[in-house]
């Protein structure tokens, strides 16, 4: 990720053109339609107090310098103000990655943000430009394959010295699921504390159940 330092862009000209959608709540755009000044993914507007965005403006009109602010090109003659800037830069700015793929990939969790797959859409690139190493960031709730891999086959393992059902519920039943061993693709990881309750989705919090008892237990 290359940074470039533009000092011939204005304040004017950021207000030109600029529009909020008053009805979605979103949507704030400025530098003639160029810039996205509040990407979805980005934290609501927050001086709203009457003191911190006039403290702004008057530093603004008294000349004082204020803080570098980061734009993501986008596209051709497309941008959008980077969150967490100073942070984010001064931690991945050296790290080579390709614009192209890490955006396919901040869109595919866009897409998981909005089916409530993860909970914090605010971090999401922090999340894909650190190697997706840490999904606490995201605040994750759908466990990651390789997890559930593992579990399946320490539960599965743990079952046949049994003689019993990989799946604990059925392993305490009768009939022939008392000692069915069911397939990885017949069963879903599901959290040991629930998720509502605190339980994180990690390796140590992870079960693997039958897909019909996982969706009759829900949240409980």
């Amino acid at each position: 990720m290359k940074a470039t330092l533009r000092t011939d862009i204005t304040v004017g000209d950021i207000c030109k053109g600029f529009y909020y959608n008053t009805l979605e709540g979103k949507g704030v755009n400025g530098w003639g339609g160029k810039l996205v000044i509040q990407p979805e993914c980005q934290r609501n507007y927050i001086y709203a107090n009457n003191k911190d965005d006039v403290a702004v403006v008057n530093s603004l009109l008294k000349k004082y310098p204020i803080g570098l602010i980061y734009f993501l090109k986008v596209a051709e003659d497309r941008y959008e103000v980077l969150d967490g800037q100073q942070r984010l830069y001064e931690q991945y700015h050296a790290t080579p990655c390709d614009p192209d793929k890490v955006w396919e990939r901040v869109e595919a969790l866009f897409a998981d943000a909005d089916d409530k797959k993860i909970h914090n859409r605010r971090n999401i690139f922090e999340y894909v430009l650190g190697g997706e190493k840490d999904p606490k960031l995201l605040k994750v709730r759908i466990f990651p394959p390789e997890i559930a891999r593992k579990a399946y086959k320490i539960q599965t393992d743990d079952a046949k010295r049994k003689g019993v059902s990989n799946f604990p519920l059925c392993a305490v039943g009768y009939a022939a699921n008392a000692s069915r061993i069911y397939e990885l693709k017949e069963m879903e990881a599901d959290h040991v504390t629930v998720w509502s309750k605190g339980g994180d989705t990690s390796a140590a919090n992870c079960q693997m159940l039958c897909r019909a008892h996982n969706r009759a237990k829900g949240n409980c």
